[in-house]
């Protein structure tokens, strides 16, 4: 993003995002959260973040939260490859 689109959304970069009709909390939006601060999220996190929202998305990120939910990670630990 341009130097100059980012001053015309918010004027502060430093600012914490918040949705709003230029820049709406989306799918695109989760998933480049997920691509930027690990390696990718499985379908069941980008759902979850997507419903609940920057804030709590963010939040789970900061505290190392955003691992598989459920027994995801364990079905694709501990499964034999095929």
């Amino acid at each position: 993003m341009s130097s100059s689109r980012r001053h015309e959304t918010n004027e502060n970069p430093w600012l914490a995002y918040q949705p709003n009709e230029t820049s709406p909390w989306n799918l695109r939006q989760v998933v480049h959260l997920h691509r930027r601060s690990e390696f990718g999220a499985s379908w069941g996190q980008v759902e979850r973040d997507l419903a609940e929202g920057p804030e709590k998305s963010v939040e789970r990120l900061l505290k190392g939260q955003l691992r598989p939910l459920g027994g995801e990670f364990r079905k694709r630990t501990c499964e034999p490859a095929h």
